[in-house]
């Protein structure tokens, strides 16, 4: 199955929590990435999200600089949600946290990076996350015109 069929068969598109196309999920959209690892919990009932066996997590090698682009669909909210927040310490894994660090990491990796590790979720700088050391990381692009 494509990535496309995944989330066309999935409901993902279509993101109207109210029609319940997941019958033992009721008012709760499609969950594709799966990025928590199986941790969200409704804030309204504690009910876990409907999830593929297999996460979407789509990528493709862009041939430019060893870039990579991918597609990730962060589960913030059982009827949606539009943009991660604030990171929240609080929540069984903070996928606001995980956002910010997924994108800063591959930012600073120009591109070539995108780790879906659940250790960016732990804490924004990055210290429980094994492939990342602060003291000697360097980015891999220039940081910009010499002066």
């Amino acid at each position: 199955m494509t990535p496309n069929q995944h989330l066309v068969q999935s409901y993902v598109y279509e993101g109207v929590s109210g029609l319940d196309r997941y019958p033992d999920h009721e008012d709760m959209l499609f969950d594709p990435d799966d990025l928590d690892r199986g941790a969200f919990r409704s804030s309204r009932d504690g009910r876990a999200s409907p999830e593929a066996e297999s996460p979407l997590r789509a990528d493709v090698h862009t041939g430019y600089y060893d870039g990579v682009s991918g597609l990730r669909l962060p589960y913030l909210d059982e009827r949606g949600e539009h943009t991660f927040n604030v990171p929240n310490p609080e929540m069984p894994f903070d996928i606001h946290a995980f956002m910010l660090n997924q994108v800063g990491w591959y930012l600073a990796t120009g591109g070539t990076k995108l780790s879906d590790d659940p250790c960016l979720a732990d804490a924004l700088d990055m210290s429980d996350c094994a492939f990342y050391d602060r003291a000697s990381f360097k980015p891999s692009f220039p940081l910009g015109p010499a002066r």
